[in-house]
């Protein structure tokens, strides 16, 4: 099992401006909307019990710089709106390995690689300190202890990760699961690189002036030796 999927931790209500900051972040890397038909890469938008789920199919593909570019820009705008202490975590699976991202503030704040054989040891006041850092996520203070806990052992199940961190089952699957899941809600962002817009638009318009008909053709038509 191989996936990745982004848990932004936004109010369910701020569905137009989470979609707005993708829109912008996709614009910023010279890419459009389009149709699904099109699209050279698609987000999808889940609305969960933590705020979205939210789906790249480029990250899915293990590439965590598309991840790492969505996370940072959704914590950066909706900080930028007045919702401050506003997180976003990664979330990326493969095989036995789980790695945990967290995002604040438009940058990556700790990146966690658990381990499926996990090192018993007592939290230390470093762990403690790192902990801090996941405070936006961990309401109580037996969160923050057991978070702690966490960091210094470097393992633990994938249910005591979800209650801790308030994940549902949205973070168990991946963008390629997600016509086999069909979860409740679900948008579809898809996207096509302006480059290629630009290209297919000058083919176009390079088959009008190539027809025979037109009035653009027939200039550049040479006119036959009599």
């Amino acid at each position: 099992m191989q996936y990745a999927m982004l848990q932004a931790y936004w109010p369910r209500h701020s569905r137009d401006l989470l979609i707005h900051t993708i829109e912008l972040h996709m614009a910023r890397n010279d890419m459009r909307p389009c149709s699904r038909e099109e699209a050279e890469r698609t987000v999808a938008l889940v609305p969960n019990s933590s705020g979205w789920a939210v789906y790249d199919d480029c990250a899915d593909r293990m590439d965590l710089s598309a991840m790492d570019g969505l996370g940072r820009a959704l914590t950066r705008r909706l900080e930028k709106s007045g919702a401050s202490g506003t997180v976003a975590l990664g979330v990326v699976v493969s095989e036995d390995k789980r790695l945990l991202r967290l995002y604040a503030g438009g940058r990556v704040r700790d990146t966690l690689l658990l381990s499926p054989h996990p090192v018993a040891r007592p939290a230390t006041f470093t762990d403690t300190l790192r902990a801090r850092r996941w405070r936006p996520l961990l309401g109580k203070r037996e969160e923050r202890a057991a978070m702690a806990k966490l960091l210094a052992c470097g393992g633990a199940s994938p249910a005591e990760i979800c209650g801790l961190l308030h994940l549902d089952g949205s973070s168990r699957y991946g963008f390629r699961s997600l016509e086999l899941e069909q979860p409740e809600g679900m948008i579809w962002l898809p996207f096509r690189s302006e480059t290629t817009v630009k290209q297919k638009l000058s083919e176009r318009i390079l088959n009008v002036v190539q027809q025979p008909g037109s009035a653009a053709g027939a200039c550049l038509r040479r006119r036959d030796p009599h």
